[in-house]
Parts: structure tokens; C-alpha cells; sequence
């Protein structure tokens, strides 16, 4: 079934087209059944409708490139998963990786309990003693954990850097409490709680508790698209002591809020404008030590919106003496841009990370 579904394009003008011809045909047929067949004809309108939604929100999955085909739409894995135990002498080799979950406790955030993704290489289940270095992907917003297997070929470009020789663990977690309506920034907020602890505490100790993971700060990176890149660029500046690598792929440069009504008084509350400058990297990096690191790539659409202000924060980073790798891809704010962006980017940030190992 999984084949079957996987082979059902949803990207590109010809399953727009196709859905709504389906929708023009529903129409022509509910009009031949107007005078005769009422029941019939309604049914047909009603199917117009929904085809005519459809056609729509195709449309809206194409230009985000979302959904890529219908076993993605409808939830059904396209990678390897693996349920409980993922070490041992009785775990079968997966020689493409495999997709596993962890229970993150919110024990200092009390932001939530939810649940991560995780990316396994195949190493893992053939080398029993052998720790890995991790990398966190953050979802954008609205978005979910699984968005980067889903729609961002993590799971492929993983396996890639992995037969490269410098396997990774990737892990996703969740960073909002309502995926849809929700706007954390990955940030400490009464209106949308401990994001920021969840990430640098909550998450970080059960990776490295429940995982085989390198428990140094120099085999650990952060990354993430979107939302989730203004948080991997903000948390990783500041936080050089937990992650030594930053991928931000189309992130702001200081905080946006997407969907949250009232905007960034709304998050931040009272004192919302010392909150907006102590978290706008572009503002406060004159105030950090680049030998403290992180290193970082920088990645973006050329039809990208967010393109003038990262290239520009790029080099004032670069100035400062920060160690940064920005690139340019031709796309805009979509995952057919952030798929080719980790594509280029976790290979080096690979062997970054695996440098540290001992």
C-alpha cells in the first residue's frame, strides 16, 4: 500500500490540473442531471466542491512543496521505522536507517510531553558500542516534528552522509504546542511556554540519555527551516556551550510571529521590546566571542523574502569572526529549497561534528 500511495504525485501542475478536471467534470455532469435527478445532481455539486478545494489547496501544497506525494498527505511512512528497542544483540541491521520515536519529558520546561523523531543511520544497529554525533532539526511554523522526513529528505540525505563515512543522528522535535496556530520562536513565553528550556534542556538530556550519542557539545548542531531557523540561529548563538554547529535554512534574522494574533507583544508580554533585542541575533552578536563558535551555514532561495537580511547578517557575522558558509540556491521559501539546502549542508556539518569524536 505504502508503494501505491508513495506513486501518487502531489507536487506540480499536472496533479492540479487532474483534480480539477475531476472537479469541471462533477460540474458538467451535475447540470445534465438538473431537471431529473436532484439527489444525483446535489451529489455531483457537492463533489465539484470538494475537487474545486482540492485543486485549491494542491495548488498551496506545490508552491511549499509540501506534500510531496499521497502516502506523505495521509501520514503513511516512506523511510525505514524501527518500534522500541534500537540497540542489542537481537536489533536487525537497517542498511537504509530507520525512523524511531523518544518521549522528551518536560521536566524543567513543563512545556509539554511530546514525542521526537528520530533518525537513525545505519551504523547504529550494526556498531552496538559505537556513540554518534547529533544533529536537532526544528520544524518551521505551522509545522510539525515529522516535516522534515515528510517533506525535507531527511531521511535520504541522512543515509547519504552516512554511507559517506560520517554517520549523524537527526533529531526532530516538536517546539510548538499548537503546530498550526501556534508561534513559540523557540523562546521562554508565558503565552507560549518554555520552548526555549524544552529545546537546550529538555530535549538535549533525553537524546543524550536515551540515544548512543557523544555527549560533547562539539558533536552536537542544531539546525532547522523556517521558524526553525531564526530558533537554531538564535539558540545556537546563543547557547555556543550546547551546540558548536548552526544550519539555518531561510530563518529570520531577529523575531517574526507568523500566526499569533497581536504579534510580538502578544508573545513576549509587558516588557516585549527588551525581549525582541536580547533575542535578535542581528542586534546582539556585536556582544559575542566568535572563538566560543558556533560555526555556521547560512542557506537561502534567491526568490526568497528572507534573502537580503541572512546574506547581510552573513557578512556582518563573517566580520566579526564568526566561521560562516552562506549559500544561495535558485527557489524560494518552500522545502524544494530546504531539501536541496540539507542536502549541501549536512555533509558538512557532518564531518564538523565527527571531528570531535574520539
Amino acid at each position: 500500500m505504502t508503494d501505491v500511495l508513495s506513486s501518487i504525485p502531489l507536487v506540480g501542475w499536472g496533479p492540479i490540473i487532474t483534480i480539477a478536471a475531476l472537479a469541471v467534470v462533477c460540474l458538467i455532469i451535475a447540470i445534465l442531471l438538473w431537471s431529473n435527478h436532484k439527489v444525483w445532481m446535489w451529489l455531483f455539486v457537492l463533489l465539484c466542491l470538494v475537487f474545486t478545494v482540492g485543486a485549491v489547496g494542491d495548488y498551496v501544497n506545490t508552491k511549499f512543496s509540501y506534500f510531496d506525494n499521497a502516502a506523505d498527505l495521509l501520514g503513511v511512512p516512506t523511510y525505514p521505522t524501527v518500534d522500541g528497542m534500537t540497540t542489542g544483540a537481537n536489533v536487525e541491521p537497517q542498511p537504509n536507517g530507520a525512523v524511531t520515536k523518544i518521549t522528551v519529558p518536560d521536566t524543567a520546561s513543563h512545556f509539554g510531553d511530546f514525542e521526537a523523531n528520530v533518525w537513525l543511520p545505519p551504523q547504529y544497529f550494526t556498531n552496538p558500542r559505537e556513540h554518534f554525533p547529533v544533529m536537532l532539526l526544528l520544524h518551521g511554523n505551522p509545522g510539525q516534528s515529522t516535516d522534515w522526513l515528510t517533506a525535507g529528505g531527511a531521511a535520504t540525505t541522512g543515509l547519504s552522509v552516512a554511507n559517506s563515512g560520517h554517520p549523524v543522528i537527526l533529531v526532530m522535535p516538536t517546539v510548538l504546542q499548537n503546530g498550526v496556530t501556534g508561534d513559540s520562536l523557540c523562546l521562554d513565553t508565558a503565552s507560549q511556554g518554555n520552548a526555549e528550556t524544552y529545546v537546550v534542556q529538555d530535549v538535549v538530556k533525553a537524546v543524550d540519555s536515551k540515544l548512543r550519542t557523544v555527549v560533547d557539545p562539539k558533536s552536537r548542531g542544531i539546525g532547522g527551516l523556517s521558524m526553525g531557523g531564526y530558533c537554531a540561529l538564535n539558540l545556537g548563538l546563543r547557547h555556543p556551550d550546547l551546540f558548536s554547529v548552526v544550519l539555518d535554512f531561510s530563518g529570520d534574522t531577529s523575531p517574526v510571529t507568523d500566526t499569533l494574533s497581536g504579534g510580538l507583544p502578544a508573545l513576549f508580554g509587558a516588557n516585549w521590546q527588551q525581549q525582541v533585542a536580547a533575542n535578535s541575533p542581528d542586534k546582539y552578536y556585536t556582544q559575542l566571542d566568535p572563538k566560543k563558535g558556533p560555526v555556521l551555514w547560512m542557506d537561502c532561495g534567491t526568490s526568497d523574502p528572507n534573502l537580503p537580511y541572512m546574506q547581510a547578517f552573513a557578512g556582518q557575522l563573517k566580520a566579526k569572526g564568526f566561521t560562516v558558509e552562506f549559500h544561495t540556491r535558485p527557489g524560494s521559501h518552500d522545502f524544494a529549497t530546504w531539501t536541496a539546502g540539507l542536502k549541501d549542508a549536512l555533509p558538512w556539518a557532518s564531518q564538523k561534528l565527527a571531528s570531535a569524536v574520539p
